[in-house]
This record gives structure tokens, sequence and C-alpha cells, in this order.
């Protein structure tokens, strides 16, 4: 088995990431460049205003005064950070000096540093939870806090962990957006905040420890914010009853985990699970008391995760089944099959099932030559020889032919499915098509 995975590693070449042209002419293509930050911008102008009129029926009047001053500080940053991006990134095709890159496990991201965006501002304590707040803030220790200079400080693109970790750390902070960050799914700004009324107390690793003592002691206040900072969601386990506290982690602290815990890791990849299942995701939404009510408020996906054990369990009679819709298509001169998978941002394959290895990396080979990298995987009866949705797009802006036929099995596809599979093809078909 070993030899064969070796052998398929070597007939299908690595994804390589995309180049900063390639990058720019998929937002150009879309149309985000030009509007695009002002339209992202006022979007969480609106959640702003959203989330702050809900808490506010939660507080005092004071704390409801204070908030609302918040969200006006972030609101006036958001603003002053969209007029001084706007011309670069109008510009960034002709001019694309000041754009930097990093690069992490193979995923590119372009950004556009922002510098001298940032205020003081004050945070109310919304919670009132006391010497508690620390379990909290020890989960968020764990994951995405880090420490400046002896300060908690946290950078994020999701305005609901932004409050979510704020909550914790209430007081004066130091606000800001660190940077606009282009990526060919579009332009989003980097919150950053530094709180100036505490200090931190703990290192990733004693944290990472801290939050591990007290899940095994029965106290889950820090694993639920270690979930909320480093949790990653897979619907597709929820939506087959199986219920996995998934969580990345770094390599360094995997050690630490196993130690404490009989938490198993994902092969490859990292990611720890922590056992417990459906009764953990039931003890997590417990555990968080008054926090529980602010993470409804802010509809963060991480806490809907966690809720998805309180939904009714479908009928087997209900169960739907779609007809047969035409999915046959000619790749460079390859009879495949397209193949809708419904995972969280949904996928579309072409695939060629055969039974015979060298068969699948004369498929594989052949398919290269559109300029395309295909994968080739085993299966019960033989091996698949399929074309990712990435690279399907590449043939689709490529080939007339191809993007047809594409655009009328979706088409076909939505009209025989239930509406959230039909959300997901419509999803599909605006990055493809």
């Amino acid at each position: 088995m070993n030899e064969a995975r070796r052998r398929l590693e070597i007939a299908v070449a690595p994804q390589k990431p995309p180049t900063l042209e390639e990058v720019l002419a998929e937002i150009g293509r879309r149309g985000v460049l030009s509007g695009s930050l002002d339209r992202v911008v006022e979007g969480y102008r609106v959640y702003i205003g959203h989330i702050t009129d809900n808490l506010k029926r939660l507080l005092g009047e004071s704390e409801a005064g204070q908030l609302s001053q918040f969200a006006n500080t972030l609101s006036e940053i958001l603003k002053i950070a969209a007029s001084k991006a706007h011309n670069e990134l109008t510009n960034v095709k002709e001019e694309a000096e000041d754009l930097k890159e990093v690069e992490f496990e193979g995923h590119k991201t372009f950004y556009l540093p922002l510098r001298g965006i940032s205020t003081t501002a004050y945070f109310p304590d919304l919670l009132r939870m006391g010497s508690e707040v620390e379990l909290l803030q020890m989960g968020w220790r764990a994951s995405d806090e880090g420490d400046s200079n002896g300060r908690p400080f946290i950078h994020t693109s999701q305005l609901w962990q932004l409050y979510a970790w704020l909550a914790t750390r209430p007081g004066d902070v130091q606000l800001g957006i660190l940077r606009i960050n282009l990526t060919n799914r579009g332009v989003s700004p980097i919150f950053f905040a530094v709180s100036k009324s505490w200090r931190q107390r703990w290192s990733k690793e004693e944290a990472i420890r801290g939050v591990l003592e007290s899940y095994k002691n029965g106290e889950l206040k820090p694993l639920l914010t270690w979930w909320l900072g480093d949790g990653s969601v897979k619907w597709s386990f929820v939506e087959k009853r199986h219920y996995k506290l998934r969580i990345a982690i770094k390599n360094e602290y995997k050690e630490v985990v196993s130690a404490l815990t009989n938490a198993y890791f994902e092969k490859k990849k990292g990611y720890v699970y922590i056992p417990g299942g459906k009764k953990l995701f039931k003890a997590l939404i417990n555990s968080a008391g008054p926090y529980g009510k602010l993470i409804d408020v802010l509809h963060a996906h991480k806490w809907l995760y966690l809720h998805s054990v309180n939904r009714p369990r479908r009928s087997s009679h209900k169960s739907f089944k779609s007809p047969n819709v035409n999915s046959l298509i000619n790749i460079g001169g390859i009879e495949m099959r397209l193949t809708v998978v419904y995972n969280e941002g949904g996928a579309l394959y072409a695939i060629k099932e055969v039974k015979d290895y060298n068969e699948a990396v004369q498929i594989a080979n052949k398919l290269k030559e559109l300029g395309i990298s295909p994968r080739i995987t085993a299966t019960r009866r033989g091996y698949s020889v399929y074309i990712p949705t990435k690279e399907l797009k590449i043939l689709i802006n490529k080939d007339v032919s191809i993007r047809r036929n594409v655009e009328a099995f979706l088409e076909n596809k939505i009209r025989y499915v239930p509406m959230k599979q039909q959300n997901i093809i419509r999803k599909l078909k605006q990055r493809l098509i």
C-alpha cells in the first residue's frame, strides 16, 4: 500500500499556489477590485450596527452607551482604511509594488499593508463574570491570542471573533486595521486589537496545558474559546451526525496534547480531534453561561456548528433522491462524469473511473497536456482519475464547449435538488462560470 501511494504521488504533480497575476486576474474578472472594498466595508458597518442594537438590549444604560461609542470608533476606522486603500487597489494592476505576499502550507496570500490606521478605544464589560473570565481568556491564548510586549493581542478578518475576544479582555484597547488581504475570492480587511488593561499571563504552551487540564477536570470554558479561535468547522461531519471537535494545532504542541488527553491527530494535517462527540458539543454549549448570549448575537458559525446537535434528525422516508441528470462530459477526448460535492463551499469534480492503475496514469498524463493537474485516488473497484474544482475552472476558461456543458449540467442539476443544495450549486456556478 505504501508503494502504491508513493507511485500516486509521483504520477500526479502537486498543486502550485497562484501567482499575483492570477489572483489579480480573478479578482478583476469578478469585478471586485474597483468598489469591492467599499461594499465589504459597508457590510461590516451594517453588521456592527446590527450586533450593537441587539447587545444593547442585554445591557444597562452605561454599558450600552460605551458599546455604541466603541461601534462608532470601529466604523470610523473602517471608513478611513477604505479611503486610504482605495487608490492603491484601483491602480493595483498597473502598480503592484506596494503589495506584499506571504505563503503558508502552500496557500499564498497577497496583501496591502496599512500603516497608522489605529486608535484607542474602550470596550465595556459585557459579561460581568469576575475572575471566571480568566478561563475564557486561557482558551483564547491557546488559540488566536498573541503577546505584544506583555499585552494580549489578536488579529482577525472576522468581526465576530474580534467582539468575542474583546468581551474577555474588556477595558482600554488599541484598535486598528493591519492590512487589506487580496485573494481570488475577494478583498478583506484584517483587524487588530491590543489590550491595554490586561497583562499576558500564559505562554502558548502553558495555555494549551491549562485548557486540557481544565477539560480533564470537567471545566469546559477554556476549551470553548480554544474552539472559537482555532476550531475547524466541517459541516459534512454534522450532516452525517458525526460530532467531531476538530482544532488546528501546530506540530510543536502535539506532544503536549498527547500527554494530557487521548485525543487523536489527522495524518499529514495539523488537526487534533478532542473526544466526546455529541455529549461534548452539548456540554460546551452549557458551559458558556453569559458568554453564550453574546455569541448568539454575534451569529458565530463555530457556535452554530456546536448547536447542530439540537437539529431534529430527518426521517428516512423523507430522504430526497434527485432524478438522473446527464453528467457526461468530454475533456481532451476522455469521457468523464461530472459530480457535485455538497460540502462547506461546494465542489465540482470531473471523474473517470478505471480498474487498472497504469490506465489511470495514462489518462492523468493525457489530461496534464491540457495544462491542468489531475488527481488519482484508489477506490474499492480500482482507481479514479479526477479533475478538482480549481483545475476544472482552468478548462472552463479555456474551452467554450466545456464551459457550456458544465453550465448546462449545473442548470439541470439545480432543478431537482432541495433548497440547501440549490444554494451550493448557485455559489459553484458563480465561482466557475
